[in-house]
């Protein structure tokens, strides 16, 4: 969810912004007198309507700590309230809207703390990427929820925090927030920075806000070299295309003993994954293993929701097409009488892309946009998307040109091609050989990142340049 201002009167914000790094000036664009008063102009409209919609979130936030969508016990921090105290010292803010962009910070997270002695305040915006930081935010780190974007509530959580420097992930883009940034002189980069043609044109009618966000930014690193001209486009004239941040990310963690279990458990069974499931796609995942059971006997398809509270959705496919089900949360292996096995838990992707030969990606069948492929293809699992890769779109066709990804258009082309990749073994081979390789090529973007972010780091005193050489 990019967040709740977005859902009540803003829409979903996909794109990022470029800026390169300036020696000891801040950012800087070419836009005359007119366009600047249209800047504050439209940002003033902006205030005007998050103020008036104070009441509105609150209700709205209510009803989402209701639906589960919102913790109950930190609900707090969405209105700028701390609940951890303040660490001396210097303070860098990262913040990624969810579990993706979150996971994807952690390198570079990790090496700005083992280049300082700062403090890393991480602030995500969903409940499931909480959980999941709580599990794997390093020492001298600790995790907020993002406030909302309501003047008073981002002064508060400013006033608080007094960020020393800011690093924010991929597109999330928050006006009154990054305006508070900008007026306390508080420096500001952007990762992952990507907008595609859609996102330009969703942003057409405010085109002045946008530029006056992204100039909150002190440096604006793009995803690829496209996105760094599409800026350009917009005036921004301070571009720098460094790579994608996901190809950074170690692999997730494999409980190595978990796996010899259920590869025990497993046997000689013919085995597939279906990953991130959204609504929708389970049903044609449970579909795709009628037809392929009796073409493949003993098949398991392991299916893990995206949000795995999604598990108790689902449950009622299981008796629709009589299949025997386990679920993981429940503490049972799967047994040689279960059809679907259900990962309704998190922290365990990494054990099973490295159990399943092959991977379906969900949320690429219906119009969500894609997930992380990276993971997939560092564990060896041979990885499958439907058409909707948006969200991707500037690794997913790299991937797919250089045979480590596979894209299907619709069910019938999926159940073709996991059946394909399940018999054959060394079409399967060949794939993940492809993506170790296409892994390689993509493994110089932390360093790219670090080496662009380091004028910027040195200015606000995190850390001297002896110590990035060292």
């Amino acid at each position: 969810m990019p967040g709740i201002c977005h859902e009540i009167f803003m829409g979903s914000c996909h794109g990022a912004i470029p800026l390169a790094s300036q020696t000891g000036q801040t950012a800087r664009t070419n836009h005359n007198g007119a366009g600047c008063m249209r800047q504050w102009f439209t940002l003033i409209g902006y205030r005007f309507v998050t103020w008036s919609l104070a009441l509105l979130l609150r209700l709205h936030l209510q009803r989402r700590v209701w639906d589960g969508k919102e913790d109950a016990e930190r609900v707090q921090e969405r209105l700028g309230n701390p609940t951890h105290m303040r660490p001396r010292g210097k303070l860098v803010w990262f913040h990624a809207a969810s579990v993706g962009e979150s996971m994807s910070a952690m390198p570079l997270l990790e090496a700005i703390l083992a280049k300082s002695d700062c403090q890393v305040l991480m602030t995500t915006g969903t409940v499931t990427s909480a959980q999941l930081m709580s599990k794997r935010l390093p020492p001298r780190t600790f995790h907020q929820y993002i406030p909302l974007d309501h003047p008073i509530w981002v002064r508060r959580f400013l006033n608080y925090w007094k960020p020393d420097f800011a690093v924010f992930i991929e597109g999330e883009l928050w006006p009154n927030l990054l305006s508070a940034l900008r007026s306390r002189r508080v420096p500001a980069v952007l990762v992952n920075a990507s907008l595609s043609n859609q996102s330009s044109r969703r942003w057409a009618f405010a085109r002045s806000l946008l530029k006056r966000i992204l100039n909150s930014f002190e440096l604006v690193l793009a995803a690829t070299k496209e996105d760094e001209v599409r800026f350009q486009r917009l005036g921004i004239t301070h571009t720098e295309a460094v790579g994608h941040l996901k190809f950074a990310t170690p692999p997730l963690d494999v409980d190595t003993a978990e796996l010899a279990k259920l590869r025990a458990a497993i046997g000689n069974r013919p085995v597939w994954l279906a990953a991130s499931t959204h609504k929708g796609e389970e049903e044609m995942v449970v579909a795709l293993h009628q037809q392929l059971a009796p073409r493949l006997p003993g098949l398991l398809t392991i299916i893990a929701p995206r949000h795995p509270a999604r598990a108790n959705d689902i449950k009622g496919l299981w008796a629709r097409y009589d299949l025997s089900h386990a679920l993981r949360s429940s503490g049972k292996m799967p047994t040689a009488d279960d059809d679907i096995y259900v990962v309704d838990t998190l922290g365990d992707m990494g054990l099973f892309y490295s159990l399943a030969p092959v991977t379906f990606l969900g949320g690429s069948m219906v119009p969500v946009g894609g997930h992380n492929i990276v993971e997939a293809m560092q564990l060896q699992s041979a990885l499958v998307v439907g058409p909707h890769m948006e969200s991707l779109r500037d690794i997913a066709p790299r991937m797919i040109s250089k045979g480590a990804l596979l894209q299907v258009p619709n069910a019938e082309e999926l159940t073709a091609v996991v059946q394909k990749l399940l018999t054959d073994e060394d079409l399967r081979n060949q794939q993940i050989a492809a993506a170790t390789h296409a892994l390689i090529s993509e493994a110089k973007t932390l360093p790219n990142i670090l080496a662009a972010m380091t004028p910027a780091l040195e200015r606000a005193e995190i850390w001297k340049r002896q110590q990035l050489a060292a």
